[in-house]
């Protein structure tokens, strides 16, 4: 190898931060003064005698008189040669040697370097950087086939999930040629300072601070060589898998990035790499302290270095007050190496042996052991909990091919929230409000995903406060059940009803009322009656049909004020089978009259209409239809309707007599009477036992021996 110029070699020790390099390889330095102060890697000692001037490039240690500037720190330490310290230094700065000052020029004649970045632009550019990467590895088969075939990562969407990407060269062609811009990529430390991709030939990893913004970049070559593992060049900052420590005390360390993705594909996910062995960076440590993780499992590889490594690590944790555990791997082993030889549950033996306090289950045994949804009750829908995450949902409307509704989402215990509408039935609409809460809850975005289709099934599956019970009959009691069946049996039925009508408020009409509450109790048949009631405006009529009603349960009875044109064909399929639908005012129904005269003599109606595929976003047809039988009453002022509604109602009119508005008054006067108010709290029992009444009725097939001999007029088309 030909011998490195000592402009070159004077210019490293000059320009490279000593006191990084030392930090990096574990040791923890103290400022006192203008030095800084640790204990020393060469020996074992308690107080502290390894010295650092920054200001002269050079170390000491009083303790075992070993001494020298940064390449022989680096000798000393990676157990290298000289030649190799030098590649390594400058590797670690920026993938090629530093230009030495050229003989006989000052510092000031060299070529300029890069302005600095400040922090917003340096995370907008990475970001940028991160992304293009993402897009090679979707691109390129490198970068999967390395984890997949020989790695062994098998769960591929933990490559989108965690942003990974693959550095192809490409990104010199990508980026503006103006000398600016490059300058700006070299000093981020994307680029060389000769210009070259300095990740190139790796798979990337974005690192990010605690808030989710990319803040470094971390490369793992494909294929072995002299430096395996790249980080940009300055201070190591940026964490991998933050999110771990946030939602668990209790947390595992690797080595490596990808031992860390490896226990991921497993199903640990509580986990985070510490970029080597040598000791935990600053952002990890203050990350870990902030997040007040408690329990901490090392697993470092199975041999001297990992070993000398946990022992460092450790004390660092316990110094900040955790519990430390460390598994201890085979000889030679990795954690990547050892998963790829044995089962995940050979694993969690290991981890359980080192520390049964703290059990790591899988992903699928924490879903089906912490994450059972639990459903409540709210004002205005309801709330699901799965584990700490909570869903409240309400405003929830079906239109057409959609299910909206509002969900809030939260975590117990904390402060915060995400607050979204969205359309559950669109896989977009659920993965934006999926990405949206990743940082609420510091998980991933499949496991929210995974809850969102737990909120869709509870959605679907959701009715109304009162809509469940309304559809279904209330079951009556022995006394009540015997107290209709002694009215059904009542020698003068008929009679009987025309007196419970009257105690109701209707004056005389005694055979209306009689043909009304026929014609509401045919609704169980299969040809029920439809009744209209005609007359002058205040005759009674609204009376006579609100009396009825009163008679018949609230399951078996649908009463509007108004139909809109379309309002029929949008009901449920079975709402109104063997109902009575009633209608305040003919009036009210508008253009719905055609949809209601086919309802009563087709048994059903149906419409097709067109809409917007939420997925493909193409028009399609969709069918809505709503059965019969029904039962239809209906009230009108006027004297004249179209022959066609017209021919499907029986028609009532009025007593509009002098005789009858004496009555009509007669009972008015009676209401105020001792008698009368004594009547009115007779109502609820009298109702109670015809709504009873109607429950138990069953229709049956009735013989009319006289059937032939019955006759009609033949000179109208209506009898």
């Amino acid at each position: 190898m030909a011998r490195i110029p000592d402009e070159q070699i004077e210019h490293l020790k000059q320009t490279t931060d000593l006191v990084a390099v030392i930090k990096d390889r574990g040791v923890q330095l103290r400022k006192s003064g203008r030095v800084y102060k640790g204990r020393c890697p060469f020996h074992e000692e308690k107080t502290p005698s390894f010295t650092v001037n920054p200001a002269e490039h050079l170390w000491h240690c009083f303790g075992c008189d070993k001494g020298g500037n940064v390449i022989q720190f680096v000798q000393l330490v990676d157990q290298i040669s000289f030649p190799e310290a030098v590649k390594r230094l400058n590797g670690h700065q920026r993938d090629a040697l530093v230009e030495p000052p050229v003989s006989g020029k000052t510092s000031s004649s060299l070529t300029a370097q890069p302005p600095p970045v400040n922090p917003a632009q340096r995370v907008k550019l990475l970001t940028r950087v991160a992304a293009f990467y993402q897009k090679c590895f979707a691109n390129r088969p490198e970068g999967m086939k390395y984890l997949i075939k020989g790695r062994g990562i098998n769960h591929v969407t933990h490559f989108k999930n965690y942003q990974l990407g693959y550095a192809d060269g490409s990104l010199l062609d990508a980026l503006p040629q103006d000398d600016d811009s490059r300058n700006l990529f070299k000093a981020l430390g994307v680029l060389t300072g000769k210009g070259r991709e300095l990740l190139q030939g790796c798979v990337v990893f974005p690192l990010f601070d605690d808030q989710g913004n990319v803040v470094n970049l971390y490369g793992r070559r494909l294929i072995d060589g002299e430096v395996n593992h790249l980080t940009l060049p300055g201070p190591k900052v940026g964490l991998w898998n933050y999110q771990a420590a946030k939602r668990s005390t209790s947390l595992l360390l690797t080595e490596s990035v990808i031992d860390a993705l490896t226990l991921i594909d497993r199903g640990l996910h509580d986990v985070m790499p510490c970029y080597g062995v040598h000791s935990l960076t600053d952002d990890l440590l203050t990350h870990l302290e902030k997040c007040t993780v408690k329990d901490v499992t090392l697993c470092f590889d199975g041999d001297a270095a990992g070993r000398r490594g946990r022992d460092k690590v450790s004390e660092q944790l316990k110094e900040k007050g955790m519990t430390v555990h460390a598994v201890p791997l085979p000889d030679g082993e990795d954690i990547n190496t050892f998963l790829n030889r044995h089962p995940v549950s050979a694993f969690q033996a290991l981890l359980n042996a080192s520390n049964p306090d703290h059990p790591h289950p899988t992903e699928a045994e924490k879903t089906e052991a912490a994450n059972v949804p639990r459903v409540d009750k709210t004002d205005h829908g309801f709330k699901l909990t799965l584990g700490p995450r909570c869903y409240e949902i309400k405003a929830i409307a079906r239109q057409g091919t959609q299910l909206k509704a509002t969900v809030k989402a939260s975590v117990n215990h904390k402060k915060g929230f995400e607050l979204h509408t969205l359309d559950l039935y669109s896989a977009r609409s659920r993965e934006a409000f999926a990405r949206s809460c990743v940082s609420l809850f510091d998980e991933e975005e499949p496991r929210i995903k995974t809850d969102l289709t737990d909120v869709l099934e509870q959605v679907e599956a959701w009715q109304p406060e009162g809509a469940s019970t309304a559809a279904q009959p209330v079951e009556p009691s022995a006394k009540e059940k015997a107290a209709a069946l002694a009215f059904l049996k009542h020698p003068d039925l008929l009679d009987a009803i025309q007196q419970d009508m009257t105690l109701l408020g209707v004056a005389g009409e005694d055979l209306n009322k009689v043909l009304c509450y026929l014609a509401a109790t045919s609704r169980k048949l299969d040809d029920p009656l439809s009744l209209l009631i005609q007359s002058r405006s205040a005759a009674g009529k609204s009376t006579l049909q609100n009396a009825v009603l009163a008679l018949i349960p609230d399951e078996d009875k649908v009463v509007y004020t108004r139909m809109t044109d379309q309002a029929l064909f949008y009901q449920d399929e079975m709402a109104l089978v063997h109902k009575v639908l009633a209608l305040e005012e003919a009036e009210g129904l508008g253009g719905a009259a055609y949809s209601l005269r086919a309802l009563q003599s087709s048994k059903s109606v149906s419409v097709a209409t067109t809409s917007k595929d939420p997925v493909t976003g193409k028009m399609k047809t969709e069918h809505y239809t709503v059965q019969g039988p029904v039962a239809v009453m209906l009230t009108t002022t006027q004297p004249d309707l179209d022959e066609e509604t017209c021919s499907r109602f029986l028609t009532l009119t009025i007593d509009e007599s002098e005789a009858m508005t004496q009555r009509i008054f007669e009972s008015q006067r009676h209401a105020d009477t001792l008698d009368g108010v004594l009547h009115q709290l007779e109502r609820r029992d009298l109702m109670n036992k015809h709504h009873t009444a109607q429950r138990l009725l069953e229709p049956m097939v009735v013989i009319n021996p006289y059937a032939q001999q019955l006759s009609f007029p033949s000179r109208s088309l209506r009898a």
